[in-house]
């Protein structure tokens, strides 16, 4: 496959990204009418329960993602047959969805994957008694059916609760009541005595105030629910201060704003650490989130299934305790957990300074001495370029087993273009066009973008690292990409943005499939028997995952209920993350500033249905 050819297969973990149609001559239907006709037939088949029809108009490779319209909870069904008899069993008299419908005005020709055929796209709605959503619709034909227009993908996503909607626009709070009242209170004292609940128990409880525990509390918020964010640092936004100086964004201001509030249009395309953790405290501010810096779960949660609430047992700054007792406790402490780091003989006798990459901030400490750094993904080798350029005589980076590696612009670039950069939809339509690519169909077509990244736009780039033996992974057929690696492992891959150049030329020098064996005091041995001098060694060896987190803050009679968190599931749904947990009440919240714009909305409206006793 060559770089200028008129079509390149291609997907991305966000959207499927089409090129040029070559098929000029075809006589192709009008869009809108094709999509209506099929939708009419779709409703008329599905109250009436009819699974044949259902069938006969789904493509036998056909899928449907539904998120919490249908089933409440996140659900992808694949083929023809799996898919109508799935549609039938949950459209019953107290399904959320009545009907669905072509959104006006939103249907388009889309030249078919590779050009094989054409794909008819649509937007589509739907309204009922209890809720609202939006979902996309993709026909493709049928060709053993002498070309029908049948369905290839099928996405249905709830929005809102019908009765409940969101306090935003026209239903935007008041604010200051105008007129003479002697019992007006200062809007400043209002938020103070919100803030505190001296008087009332929250509704929410939600331990972390990342990005993803933010984002939820500000959903959470716009629909009437009371929560309250607990985090142990000193300052929100301090997770990201608190990381090496010059840790950085690889995905663009176009792919990470946050709900309600997005990034001003001067805002520059890569934030740095400091700039996003200022930007957090600002939005912690701005959207009225009740936050208890300093404060931490001093032992376990437990829950009362006779009363339906929490109790969680915290510490204030100031020394004193209480036991809050929300309806609902969330955790977002982030997918990150405690750090992993090696057990190594003699590491206590090592006189130079070995530490994990979460304690690193800077390697100007160490110019004109030796550095080594394990572990060859992101941290890992940014970690190795910031040594570099510090002045560090001589760092070498150990690469335990292999890694993809794309480059930021061209690489990364591809994956988001036309959908999450300047040229693309509203964020609104480019997550609803993420969300309608189910991840195991994202797998399969991701073969192809991470093929042509690899063979044509990143080829300089990769045959230099190959050169010197690095340790390259894409899977026997590219299957192990991007976001392959980030949704199976949460990890496993760099998103180069300067050290891979630095190896290519052997600035920064490398070993590959060693590990440290053990310490003496001023070297490393590696289990080929090699040694190495060294002043410090950084371990960028990863962390443990969100549950091993949850033990020490919640009781395992209840954590034993709970799913893996993280990972995909048999239908290719991410696992126990915004979604229900397997323990009543307890959910989990974490992500990359996408996800935590986009599934933050799902777990507010199942907290909000939970609370309004719609589920």
């Amino acid at each position: 496959m060559k770089e200028n050819d008129s079509v390149i297969e291609r997907a991305i973990s966000v959207s499927i990204v089409l090129t040029q149609n070559t098929r000029q001559n075809e006589e192709l239907p009008d869009p809108e009418t094709a999509a209506s006709e099929w939708m009419e037939k779709f409703n008329h088949a599905l109250r009436s329960a009819d699974v044949i029809s259902l069938r006969k108009l789904m493509l036998s490779d056909s899928w449907w993602r539904d998120i919490l319209a249908f089933t409440w909870d996140f659900h992808t069904f694949q083929g023809s047959e799996q898919i109508s008899q799935s549609l039938v069993q949950y459209c019953k008299p107290t399904s959320l969805v009545d009907e669905l419908s072509i959104s006006p005005n939103s249907t388009t020709f889309e030249p078919g994957i590779g050009g094989d055929d054409d794909i008819i796209q649509a937007f589509i709605q739907y309204r009922s008694t209890n809720s609202w959503g939006r979902g996309l619709l993709r026909l493709r034909r049928d060709p053993d059916d002498g070309g029908v227009w049948k369905a290839w993908t099928l996405l249905t996503q709830m929005e809102g609760l019908t009765d409940h909607p969101e306090s935003v626009g026209s239903r935007r709070p008041t604010g200051v009541l105008h007129g003479a009242n002697p019992e007006r209170v200062p809007w400043l004292q209002q938020r103070r005595k919100a803030a505190e609940f001296a008087e009332s128990e929250p509704d929410v409880v939600v331990i972390g105030a990342g990005q993803g525990g933010l984002a939820l509390a500000a959903r959470l918020g716009r629909l009437g629910v009371n929560t309250l964010l607990l985090d142990q640092h000193d300052r929100v936004g301090d997770t990201w201060r608190e990381r090496y100086d010059f840790l950085d964004l690889h995905s663009p201001a176009y792919f990470d704003h946050l709900p309600y509030l997005p990034f001003p249009d001067s805002w520059p395309t890569y934030s740095s650490k400091d700039r996003l953790a200022d930007w957090l405290e600002l939005y912690s501010v701005a959207m009225e989130l009740n936050v208890w810096t300093s404060t931490r779960v001093v032992s376990e949660s437990t829950y009362d299934s006779i009363t339906k609430r929490w109790s969680v047992h915290i510490e204030r700054p100031d020394g004193s305790r209480r036991t809050l007792q929300p309806r609902h406790l969330v955790l977002a402490t982030g997918m990150s957990g405690a750090p992993l780091m090696p057990t190594i003989p003699g590491i206590e006798s090592f006189t130079g300074e070995a530490i994990h990459s979460h304690q690193y901030t800077s390697g100007c400490a160490y110019k004109n001495k030796s550095a080594i750094v394990v572990g060859t993904g992101n941290s890992g080798h940014d970690i190795a370029q910031d040594l570099w350029e510090q002045g560090v005589s001589e760092v070498t980076l150990v690469q335990r087993s292999g890694t993809y590696v794309c480059s930021i612009d061209k690489g990364f670039g591809y994956y988001l273009e036309g959908l999450y950069d300047h040229t693309g939809p509203s964020v609104e339509d480019a997550d609803l066009i993420q969300a309608s690519n189910p991840y195991f169909l994202v797998g399969q077509l991701h073969r192809e973008a991470t093929r042509h990244i690899a063979e044509n736009l990143d080829r300089d780039l990769l045959d230099g690292l190959r050169k010197v033996g690095f340790l390259l992974e894409f899977g026997e057929d590219y299957e192990r990409g991007l976001f392959h690696n980030y949704l199976t492992r949460g990890g496993g891959y760099y998103v180069d943005v300067g050290a891979s150049g630095l190896i290519a030329s052997q600035e920064i020098k490398l070993r590959t499939g060693v590990q440290i064996s053990r310490f003496d005091s001023d070297h490393v041995e590696f289990n080929d028997g090699t040694r190495m001098e060294a002043d410090l060694v950084v371990f960028a060896t990863g962390y443990k995952g969100m549950i091993d987190t949850a033990r020490s803050l919640i009781s395992s009679e209840h954590l034993n209920n709970c799913s893996k968190v993280w990972g995909l599931d048999d239908e290719g749904e991410i696992r126990g993350m915004w979604r229900p947990s397997g323990q009543e009440h307890l959910w989990f919240m974490g992500g990359n500033l996408n996800q935590a714009r986009q599934y933050s909305k799902f777990l507010a409206l199942l907290i909000k249905a939970s609370e309004i006793e719609l589920i």
